[in-house]
C-alpha cells in the first residue's frame, strides 16, 4: 500500500505457525526522491525531523499490541 504521494510505502502480510496460529509481518517505509539532475537521493527534510518520532511511537505501539496479545493469551 503507499499514499497518494507515492512517499511513504506499507506493507503487510501473514504465515501460518506450525502450532496452529498465525505470525503478522507488518512495516513500513519512506521512498527517497531526487531534487534534480546528478543530485543524491533524500527523503526531504521534513521526513527526516519525523522519523525520530515514527521510529518511537511504531515500537510503542508494537509493543503496546505484544502486551495485549501476552494478556489475551493468559486468560
Amino acid at each position: 500500500m503507499r499514499d497518494a504521494t507515492g512517499r511513504t510505502r506499507s506493507w503487510f502480510m501473514t504465515a501460518p505457525l506450525g502450532s496452529g496460529g498465525t505470525r503478522l509481518f507488518f512495516g513500513s517505509a519512506i521512498s527517497a526522491t531526487t531534487t534534480g539532475p546528478g543530485k543524491p537521493a533524500s527523503i526531504g527534510p521534513v521526513f527526516q525531523m519525523l522519523l525520530g518520532f515514527h521510529k518511537l511511537y511504531s515500537r510503542t505501539l508494537l509493543a503496546q499490541a505484544a502486551a495485549k496479545i501476552r494478556r489475551n493469551a493468559q486468560d
